[in-house]
């Protein structure tokens, strides 16, 4: 049977990066190599390749797969979501913070009342004990 050069499947190549394939060298090697393959000048392929190599192992993977990802399958471990976990830290600390600020409004309000007991005044304006709170942008 003859079929149109248009059906046929496009095959991706396939990393895994849980194996000797997914070490950070080879993939650095296999994207000069697609560079190469795919025409790029000395200057395209020398951003590429100094991206990959200015951060992490996780910034060289997302540089790669911006790149590659319509040439290339990776394959990894199952990902945990980080968004999720930076946001449960973030709410552990809140519960941290309020936990302590609860603390220190029971140890002022003991000291307010030692302070009244032993002096049989009040020598703070409720205004001294107002917080202000600033306004952070997140």
């Amino acid at each position: 049977m003859i079929k149109s050069i248009d059906d046929k499947p496009a095959n991706k190549i396939e990393i895994d990066l849980t194996g000797p394939q997914g070490n950070a060298f080879k993939i650095l090697a296999f994207a000069k190599q697609l560079c190469r393959e795919l025409h790029y000048d000395a200057f395209k392929t020398k951003c590429i390749l100094d991206e990959m190599m200015l951060t992490d192992y996780e910034g060289l993977i997302h540089t790669f797969d911006r790149e590659f990802g319509s040439f290339v399958i990776l394959y990894r471990w199952k990902m945990s979501n980080n968004k999720d976990k930076q946001v449960q830290e973030i709410i552990d600390k809140i519960k941290v913070l309020k936990q302590e600020t609860v603390n220190n409004v029971h140890k002022i309000t003991v000291l307010k009342r030692v302070l009244i007991d032993i002096s049989e005044v009040n020598p703070f304006s409720e205004s001294e004990y107002m917080i202000e709170v600033p306004k952070y942008e997140i």
